[in-house]
Protein backbone atom coordinates (compact mmCIF):
# COMPACT_ATOMS: atom_id res chain seq x y z
CA UNK A 1 0.00 0.00 0.00
CA UNK A 2 0.97 3.46 -0.94
CA UNK A 3 2.46 5.75 2.29
CA UNK A 4 1.83 8.95 2.21
CA UNK A 5 3.34 12.19 4.60
CA UNK A 6 2.53 15.30 4.31
CA UNK A 7 3.04 19.10 6.06
CA UNK A 8 2.16 22.61 4.98
CA UNK A 9 4.79 22.62 2.14
CA UNK A 10 6.28 19.21 1.44
CA UNK A 11 3.80 16.06 0.17
CA UNK A 12 5.87 12.67 0.15
CA UNK A 13 4.72 9.48 -1.57
CA UNK A 14 6.58 6.10 -1.04
CA UNK A 15 6.00 2.83 -3.37
CA UNK A 16 6.96 0.18 -1.25
CA UNK A 17 8.89 -3.11 -2.63
CA UNK A 18 7.45 -4.88 -5.36
CA UNK A 19 4.26 -3.00 -5.57
CA UNK A 20 2.95 -0.68 -8.73
CA UNK A 21 0.61 2.22 -8.63
CA UNK A 22 -0.66 5.46 -11.13
CA UNK A 23 -1.16 8.64 -9.79
CA UNK A 24 -2.50 11.72 -11.15
CA UNK A 25 -0.78 15.06 -9.28
CA UNK A 26 -3.78 16.99 -9.28
CA UNK A 27 -5.87 14.41 -7.75
CA UNK A 28 -3.46 13.81 -4.53
CA UNK A 29 -2.68 17.63 -4.45
CA UNK A 30 -6.57 18.43 -4.23
CA UNK A 31 -6.90 21.39 -1.53
CA UNK A 32 -3.29 21.36 -0.76
CA UNK A 33 -0.94 23.28 -1.09
CA UNK A 34 2.16 21.85 -1.30
CA UNK A 35 4.81 23.05 -3.35
CA UNK A 36 7.42 20.22 -3.20
CA UNK A 37 6.71 16.42 -3.84
CA UNK A 38 9.29 13.82 -2.76
CA UNK A 39 8.27 10.18 -4.00
CA UNK A 40 10.30 7.30 -3.05
CA UNK A 41 9.85 4.14 -5.31
CA UNK A 42 11.47 1.13 -3.50
CA UNK A 43 12.77 -1.88 -5.47
CA UNK A 44 11.32 -3.94 -8.08
CA UNK A 45 7.96 -1.00 -7.68
CA UNK A 46 6.43 0.78 -10.19
CA UNK A 47 4.62 3.96 -10.82
CA UNK A 48 3.28 5.95 -13.39
CA UNK A 49 2.67 10.09 -12.14
CA UNK A 50 0.95 12.24 -14.17
CA UNK A 51 1.42 15.85 -13.82
CA UNK A 52 -0.17 19.17 -14.35
CA UNK A 53 1.55 22.90 -14.24
CA UNK A 54 -0.69 25.16 -12.41
CA UNK A 55 -0.80 28.84 -13.38
CA UNK A 56 1.48 31.07 -11.89
CA UNK A 57 2.80 28.14 -9.77
CA UNK A 58 5.86 26.68 -9.06
CA UNK A 59 5.61 23.21 -8.49
CA UNK A 60 9.12 21.24 -7.47
CA UNK A 61 9.15 16.88 -7.35
CA UNK A 62 11.83 14.65 -6.73
CA UNK A 63 11.97 11.34 -7.42
CA UNK A 64 13.67 8.28 -6.42
CA UNK A 65 13.80 4.70 -7.99
CA UNK A 66 15.41 1.96 -6.02
CA UNK A 67 16.57 -1.30 -7.68
CA UNK A 68 14.85 -2.88 -10.76
CA UNK A 69 12.62 -0.08 -10.05
CA UNK A 70 10.24 1.83 -12.38
CA UNK A 71 9.21 4.86 -12.99
CA UNK A 72 6.80 6.95 -16.05
CA UNK A 73 6.43 10.42 -15.23
CA UNK A 74 4.09 12.54 -17.75
CA UNK A 75 4.69 16.46 -17.42
CA UNK A 76 2.10 18.36 -18.94
CA UNK A 77 2.01 22.32 -18.41
CA UNK A 78 -0.59 24.16 -20.74
CA UNK A 79 -0.43 27.67 -17.81
CA UNK A 80 2.56 29.66 -17.47
CA UNK A 81 4.03 29.20 -14.43
CA UNK A 82 7.55 26.94 -13.44
CA UNK A 83 7.84 23.37 -13.17
CA UNK A 84 10.43 20.88 -12.22
CA UNK A 85 11.43 17.02 -11.90
CA UNK A 86 14.30 15.44 -10.75
CA UNK A 87 14.24 11.93 -10.67
CA UNK A 88 17.52 9.95 -9.24
CA UNK A 89 17.83 5.97 -10.29
CA UNK A 90 19.76 4.87 -6.90
CA UNK A 91 19.28 1.13 -7.57
CA UNK A 92 21.19 -0.99 -9.91
CA UNK A 93 18.84 -1.58 -13.15
CA UNK A 94 16.13 1.22 -12.29
CA UNK A 95 14.21 2.62 -15.73
CA UNK A 96 12.96 5.80 -16.01
CA UNK A 97 10.94 7.37 -18.73
CA UNK A 98 10.10 10.91 -19.14
CA UNK A 99 7.23 12.31 -21.74
CA UNK A 100 6.71 15.87 -21.62
CA UNK A 101 4.32 18.08 -23.17
CA UNK A 102 3.71 22.25 -22.82
CA UNK A 103 1.48 23.98 -25.27
CA UNK A 104 1.17 28.29 -24.71
CA UNK A 105 -0.41 30.95 -26.88
CA UNK A 106 -1.13 34.49 -26.36
CA UNK A 107 1.48 35.58 -23.52
CA UNK A 108 2.27 31.92 -21.41
CA UNK A 109 5.73 32.01 -20.37
CA UNK A 110 6.83 28.47 -19.26
CA UNK A 111 10.17 27.34 -17.28
CA UNK A 112 10.88 23.55 -17.10
CA UNK A 113 13.06 21.64 -16.06
CA UNK A 114 13.31 17.37 -16.46
CA UNK A 115 16.42 15.72 -15.47
CA UNK A 116 17.36 12.03 -14.68
CA UNK A 117 20.41 10.61 -12.36
CA UNK A 118 22.23 7.76 -13.27
CA UNK A 119 23.92 7.23 -9.99
CA UNK A 120 23.56 3.40 -9.94
CA UNK A 121 25.15 0.61 -12.92
CA UNK A 122 22.86 -0.25 -15.51
CA UNK A 123 20.19 2.12 -15.25
CA UNK A 124 18.04 3.37 -18.46
CA UNK A 125 16.10 6.35 -19.28
CA UNK A 126 14.43 8.35 -21.98
CA UNK A 127 13.58 11.78 -22.16
CA UNK A 128 10.93 12.74 -25.03
CA UNK A 129 9.44 16.61 -24.53
CA UNK A 130 6.99 18.29 -27.52
CA UNK A 131 6.22 21.45 -27.41
CA UNK A 132 3.53 23.56 -29.27
CA UNK A 133 3.74 27.59 -28.83
CA UNK A 134 1.73 30.35 -30.73
CA UNK A 135 0.75 34.39 -30.18
CA UNK A 136 3.38 35.40 -28.09
CA UNK A 137 4.42 32.53 -25.92
CA UNK A 138 7.67 31.66 -24.63
CA UNK A 139 9.40 28.45 -23.28
CA UNK A 140 12.50 27.99 -21.57
CA UNK A 141 13.13 24.36 -21.21
CA UNK A 142 16.37 23.02 -19.97
CA UNK A 143 17.01 18.89 -19.67
CA UNK A 144 19.44 17.06 -18.06
CA UNK A 145 20.74 13.64 -18.40
CA UNK A 146 23.72 12.57 -15.87
CA UNK A 147 25.88 9.67 -15.15
CA UNK A 148 27.44 9.19 -12.04
CA UNK A 149 30.80 8.47 -11.43
CA UNK A 150 31.22 4.44 -11.20
CA UNK A 151 27.99 4.27 -12.51
CA UNK A 152 28.42 1.49 -15.44
CA UNK A 153 26.47 0.24 -18.33
CA UNK A 154 23.75 3.26 -18.49
CA UNK A 155 21.65 4.32 -21.22
CA UNK A 156 19.92 7.57 -21.40
CA UNK A 157 18.20 9.34 -24.41
CA UNK A 158 16.46 12.98 -24.32
CA UNK A 159 14.80 14.63 -27.63
CA UNK A 160 13.01 18.07 -27.27
CA UNK A 161 10.69 19.11 -30.50
CA UNK A 162 9.00 22.35 -30.32
CA UNK A 163 6.89 23.12 -33.13
CA UNK A 164 6.30 26.86 -33.38
CA UNK A 165 2.55 28.62 -34.63
CA UNK A 166 3.35 32.13 -35.21
CA UNK A 167 6.20 34.75 -35.60
CA UNK A 168 6.13 35.87 -32.01
CA UNK A 169 6.27 32.24 -29.87
CA UNK A 170 9.81 31.47 -28.83
CA UNK A 171 11.88 28.68 -27.37
CA UNK A 172 14.74 28.72 -25.85
CA UNK A 173 15.61 24.91 -25.70
CA UNK A 174 18.97 23.18 -23.90
CA UNK A 175 19.75 19.83 -23.75
CA UNK A 176 22.44 18.67 -21.20
CA UNK A 177 24.61 15.56 -20.76
CA UNK A 178 26.84 15.01 -17.47
CA UNK A 179 29.05 12.10 -17.82
CA UNK A 180 31.36 11.06 -15.47
CA UNK A 181 33.22 7.24 -17.29
CA UNK A 182 33.00 6.12 -20.80
CA UNK A 183 31.19 3.22 -20.02
CA UNK A 184 27.61 4.55 -21.10
CA UNK A 185 25.25 5.00 -24.28
CA UNK A 186 23.99 8.81 -24.33
CA UNK A 187 22.49 11.03 -26.61
CA UNK A 188 20.52 14.36 -26.90
CA UNK A 189 18.96 16.29 -29.11
CA UNK A 190 16.60 19.59 -29.67
CA UNK A 191 14.85 20.88 -32.90
CA UNK A 192 12.27 23.65 -33.66
CA UNK A 193 9.93 23.94 -36.66
CA UNK A 194 7.65 25.94 -37.57
CA UNK A 195 3.77 25.17 -39.89
CA UNK A 196 4.51 23.34 -42.12
CA UNK A 197 3.68 25.13 -45.76
CA UNK A 198 3.89 21.94 -47.66
CA UNK A 199 2.18 19.89 -45.64
CA UNK A 200 -0.89 22.55 -45.14
CA UNK A 201 -1.06 22.64 -48.78
CA UNK A 202 -1.28 18.71 -48.95
CA UNK A 203 -4.35 18.91 -46.48
CA UNK A 204 -5.99 21.49 -48.53
CA UNK A 205 -5.95 19.87 -51.48
CA UNK A 206 -7.78 17.07 -50.22
CA UNK A 207 -10.88 19.54 -49.34
CA UNK A 208 -9.61 19.84 -45.35
CA UNK A 209 -10.53 23.40 -44.46
CA UNK A 210 -7.15 25.22 -43.12
CA UNK A 211 -8.75 24.94 -39.30
CA UNK A 212 -8.45 21.74 -39.68
CA UNK A 213 -5.51 21.06 -40.95
CA UNK A 214 -3.39 23.55 -38.60
CA UNK A 215 -5.46 20.67 -36.34
CA UNK A 216 -4.28 17.53 -37.81
CA UNK A 217 -0.67 19.20 -37.67
CA UNK A 218 -0.63 19.94 -34.22
CA UNK A 219 -2.15 16.36 -33.21
CA UNK A 220 0.48 14.64 -34.90
CA UNK A 221 3.35 16.53 -33.39
CA UNK A 222 1.87 15.65 -30.01
CA UNK A 223 0.62 11.55 -31.00
CA UNK A 224 4.00 10.32 -29.98
CA UNK A 225 3.09 11.27 -26.10
CA UNK A 226 -0.30 10.96 -26.04
CA UNK A 227 -0.18 7.55 -27.56
CA UNK A 228 2.38 6.14 -24.42
CA UNK A 229 -0.57 7.94 -21.73
CA UNK A 230 -2.48 5.59 -23.68
CA UNK A 231 -6.53 5.51 -23.69
CA UNK A 232 -7.12 2.68 -21.61
CA UNK A 233 -5.76 3.35 -18.20
CA UNK A 234 -6.18 7.52 -18.71
CA UNK A 235 -8.94 7.77 -21.39
CA UNK A 236 -10.96 11.03 -20.13
CA UNK A 237 -7.90 12.61 -19.23
CA UNK A 238 -6.19 12.21 -22.66
CA UNK A 239 -9.45 13.56 -24.13
CA UNK A 240 -8.95 16.75 -22.28
CA UNK A 241 -5.44 17.40 -23.00
CA UNK A 242 -6.56 17.03 -26.71
CA UNK A 243 -9.15 19.52 -26.28
CA UNK A 244 -7.18 21.75 -25.11
CA UNK A 245 -4.24 21.91 -28.46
Amino acid sequence: MIKVENDENLFKIIVPNGEGAILVESEILEGKNAKKIEVIIEDDANLEYVCFGKSGGHVSRSFSVGKDGNIKLFDFNFESGKSSSVIELVGAGARAETYGLFFGNEDHQFEIYNAVVHKASNTKSNMLVKGILGGNAFADYVGLVEVSKGAYGCEGYQKEDTLLLSSGARVNAVPNLVIANDDVKCSHGVTTTNLSEEKLFYLSSRGISDYESKRLVIQAHVVDILDRLGDEKFGSLVEDIRSKI
